[in-house]
């Protein structure tokens, strides 16, 4: 169960890399996700981590600090 929620990371770590300009790291983290949810049956398995494919992480916060938008306070709803 781990590797899916593991595999449903890989979505928003598409979405972050693109948004930082890594198209690398983004189309490792895009074919992960594919190979995964295919192969891996809908991400129950690590297909991907198995044939090599390292895993490429990446946050919002870290996209936020590379289009320059410092530390400020916040509050949570």
């Amino acid at each position: 169960v781990n590797d899916f929620y593991w595999n449903l990371t890989d979505i928003t770590s598409t979405a972050n890399n693109a948004l930082q300009f890594k198209f690398t790291h983004m189309f490792y983290s895009g074919m992960r996700f594919v190979i995964n949810s295919t192969f891996g049956v809908f991400g129950l398995f690590d297909v991907a981590g198995d044939v090599g494919m390292v895993r490429k992480e990446n946050d919002f916060g870290t996209t936020l600090a590379v289009w320059g938008v410092t530390s400020s306070p916040y509050m949570v709803l």
